[in-house]
Formats: structure tokens, C-alpha cells, sequence
């Protein structure tokens, strides 16, 4: 399955990014939409979050949890499709030494940076 990113998702993850500033906001964008879902929010724990993003797996779990009742519903092959993505408030373009280094091993990331117009890189 190929996901299209479009423009109503970058604007979405850059509404929520401007909400979080001067941290950086992150979540993941589903391949589709899930009872109305596709772009969700999850905390940022990382230690210094205007520098860096942090997920958790028991964030992501807890989310799809709510999405599909139980995460053994999920569909074959779902979780691998997904998109973690996460802004950049500082308005640095594309991602940084730290995101490459530290990107998810299962499906694809994204940047958002918080410029106008907000600019995607997939990663």
C-alpha cells in the first residue's frame, strides 16, 4: 500500500507542532483513516523536547488500543505502515543528525517543518 501525503495531513501535524511550541510535537499518521483518525498525537518524552522526539511504544499501543479495541485486531501488515512523524518549530528543514540516527525501524518517518507553507520531508 502506498500512502499519499496530503496536504490537509501536513497542515494538521503543523496546527498541532504550532500548539507545542517551542517543543517539538510528535505522533504517528496512520495509512488510512480509522474511525475518523488518521493524523494522532503523542507525547514527547524526551528529556529536552525542543531539541529532540522522543516516542514511546506503550503510547503507540495505547492509541491503536483505542482505535481498534485490542492491538491483536489490528490489521495484517498495519503497524509496519505506519508514518512516525514529528515537527520542527525552529524551522530547521529536513531531519537532523539525531533524527536519522534514532529514526523507528518499522515504518516510515516524517518531518514537518513549521514554516509557511509548513514543509514535509519523508525520511
Amino acid at each position: 500500500m502506498v500512502m499519499v501525503l496530503e496536504d490537509s495531513m501536513v497542515r494538521e501535524i503543523a496546527r498541532i507542532g504550532e500548539l507545542r511550541k517551542p517543543n517539538e510535537a510528535c505522533g504517528i499518521l496512520l495509512p488510512y483513516k480509522v474511525k475518523q483518525h488518521q493524523v494522532i498525537e503523542l507525547p514527547n518524552r524526551s528529556k529536552t523536547p525542543h531539541d529532540e522526539v522522543m516516542m514511546m511504544g506503550e503510547d503507540i499501543v495505547l492509541e491503536l488500543e483505542m482505535l481498534f479495541g485490542d492491538y491483536d485486531k489490528l490489521p495484517e501488515g498495519f503497524a509496519e505502515q505506519l508514518t512516525f512523524w514529528h515537527t520542527h518549530p525552529g524551522g530547521n528543514l529536513g531531519p537532523s543528525t539525531y533524527d536519522l540516527k534514532h529514526r523507528p525501524k518499522l515504518g516510515k518517518s516524517l518531518v514537518v517543518t513549521l514554516s509557511d507553507p509548513p514543509q514535509a520531508t519523508w525520511f
